[in-house]
């Protein structure tokens, strides 16, 4: 290598600046196509991350439809179903008194009740805990509605 120096350095010095020249074009094409290849690289990366951004959000997206169902299956699946529901019940200002249950069901005494508080309870039990009225008597009496009759059972 050091052979192939002095042979460029003892040659004329227009013939000299002519292989310095090619040289230098050379040099600096190298660096330009290593500059592009970095440049192709950063523009990949970044559309990259952009798609990476946006499956992101598309599962968060998927996640936060997905837990009130997840929830919901929890509650309906729960072995507590009958505590759960009763507290449910609590909640909503009904005064309930369980007469008698079982694993799938929950039988009610009489007593009076509020007509829309009750009507509210039954749709949530149905929405959130898969618990369906499955014999519902009511009575229309002075101070309010009576309920004679209510069987909850859970189906599965």
């Amino acid at each position: 290598m050091i052979n192939s120096i002095q042979k460029v350095w003892s040659r004329p010095p227009r013939e000299r600046g002519l292989l310095l020249l090619l040289a230098a074009v050379a040099l600096l094409t190298l660096l330009w196509l290593s500059l592009q290849a970095a440049r192709h690289y950063q523009l990949d990366a970044r559309q990259q991350a952009r798609r990476a951004q946006a499956e992101l959000a598309g599962m968060q997206q998927q996640v936060a439809a997905l837990e009130p169902l997840l929830a919901r299956q929890q509650r309906q699946h729960s072995p507590d179903w009958q505590e759960e529901v009763l507290a449910l019940a609590a909640e909503q200002g009904l005064i309930l008194t369980v007469a008698g249950r079982d694993a799938r069901q929950l039988l009610f005494s009489p007593g009076n009740t509020d007509l829309p508080r009750l009507s509210r309870w039954l749709q949530q039990l149905e929405q959130e805990y898969y618990v369906h009225a499955v014999r519902l008597q009511l009575r229309n009496a002075p101070e309010g509605v009576t309920l004679v009759q209510l069987v909850l059972q859970r189906h599965e």
